[in-house]
């Protein structure tokens, strides 16, 4: 049996949500509106370590509104410490629209804008495609959602980028883990956790007359909490059984339940018990 090889360190190092981020793009997608462009892109940026997705809509490839569409991912999220993208061989031997976003990337006026910010811009090895696994199955999903919500319907921009922000909301919201023992059985570990402490879905609780530095600290308790708990759940597991082609769950296995509803914003965790 072939046996996968380690996760990369920044994969599982403690790291504030997107610090290594993968970026790519899906479309063209078409939208409704007056001027002439009649499509328009989406800009995906996955953190590595926390699984958290950020979208973007952006009119065109060009490398001003790519800037422009990584600055409003700066402004919020954070400046990341470094950036991975398919290298030049996977875009070069695609369609039109792949190279100019090749071009884009590779810019002087992108690699000006990350020399400044300090930001480290990587490629993935030639020939494997696979080391982008962990942003190319988000966006496998954004698109799948895409074609369940929207069909054959044509949105105009602003409808579209409330589809997309949804998309992201629900996406940042599947649960990474299963927790056992839990008071709150939907309390399972999400990418929201990271972003905002809570699952996006989730009702805020009353703060009352609680003090600011008291609510801090327990944020960041639960943040190291949750890290614990995803080290030592989704980093810690079997390399082995990504190659086997068993399909039916055994005994006290977990699996992730989907359910095939257009109105449907999560998954669930479950384990067989018999």
């Amino acid at each position: 049996m072939q046996i996968e090889a380690p996760l990369p360190s920044e994969r599982v190092v403690p790291s504030a949500p997107f610090t290594i981020t993968g970026i790519d793009f899906a479309g063209p997608v078409n939208i409704r509106c007056l001027k002439p462009r009649d499509t328009a892109y989406i800009a995906l940026f996955t953190c590595a370590t926390t699984r958290a997705l950020h979208i973007e809509l952006v009119s065109d490839l060009t490398t001003d509104k790519f800037l422009l569409a990584l600055q409003r991912f700066v402004g919020r999220r954070g400046l990341p410490n470094t950036i991975y993208t398919d290298n030049a061989t996977t875009f070069h031997a695609a369609n039109k629209e792949l190279i100019l976003l090749w071009q884009t990337l590779s810019s002087a006026k992108t690699q000006q804008y990350y020399a400044q910010n300090g930001i480290t811009w990587r490629f993935i090895a030639p020939r494997a495609a696979w080391w982008g696994g962990w942003w190319e199955r988000l966006i496998g999903i954004v698109k799948q959602c895409l074609r369940k919500v929207l069909g054959r319907a044509l949105l105009d921009e602003e409808s579209l980028s409330t589809v997309l922000i949804g998309i992201e909301a629900a996406l940042n919201s599947r649960p990474l883990i299963y927790e056992e023992e839990s008071d709150d059985n939907s309390a399972a570990l999400t990418p929201a956790h990271f972003l905002t402490g809570r699952k996006l879905t989730a009702i805020p609780s009353r703060l009352e007359n609680t003090r600011l530095n008291k609510i801090y600290k327990q944020q960041q308790d639960l943040l190291d909490c949750f890290w614990k708990n995803g080290r030592k759940n989704i980093f810690n597991y079997d390399p082995s059984i990504k190659f086997e082609t068993r399909t039916v769950p055994l005994t006290s296995e977990l699996e992730i339940l989907c359910f095939c509803k257009k109105t449907s914003d999560h998954g669930t965790c479950g384990r067989k018990l018999e």
